[in-house]
Parts: C-alpha cells; structure tokens; sequence
C-alpha cells in the first residue's frame, strides 16, 4: 500500500501532526538536506507501523515536502488503523 504524507523539517520530534489534504502530517526532527529528513521519516515509519512495514521505501517526492511511501507487507486497514492510533 501507499501512503501520502507531507512533511515539516526541522521539527522538535519526529511524530504525527494530522491529516492535511488527504495527506498524513509529519513533523520531522531532521534538516531538509542530503537526504536526512527522508531516512528520518522512513525510520519513523519502520517504528511506528511495526514489523508489518519494516521496508518502507520513498516512492515520490524525494527533493519535496510531499511525499509517496510504500509500505510493502501492511494492508491498508492495518496501515489506516495503525496510524489513527498515533494521531
């Protein structure tokens, strides 16, 4: 499954901020350059949705705020109730 997210570097923590635009919020506690605040967001994810997704991977919107990550291995009714759990 995929899933839309929009990202805030440079945030306090690494966590769920909501939903914006059919997107999930996330604020990202790495810079926007080389790449840091994208290995950030994936490791958020392998940790917060468990060992079902523990091989996200940055499918779009690698130089961008809006981002495509594939969660190979996770439903998207796990994936949707998973992630209500961390908003």
């Amino acid at each position: 499954m995929t899933v839309a997210v929009k990202v805030r570097p440079g945030a306090r923590r690494t966590a769920p901020a909501g939903v914006r635009a059919d997107a999930l919020l996330i604020d990202v506690a790495a810079p926007p350059e080389k790449g840091k605040a994208n290995r950030e967001l994936l490791a958020w994810a392998r940790k917060a949705l468990g060992p079902l997704a523990s091989a996200p991977e940055l499918r779009a919107g690698a130089g961008s705020r809006s981002k495509v990550i594939l969660l190979p291995g996770i439903d998207e009714a796990t994936a949707r109730r998973r992630i209500a759990e961390l908003l």
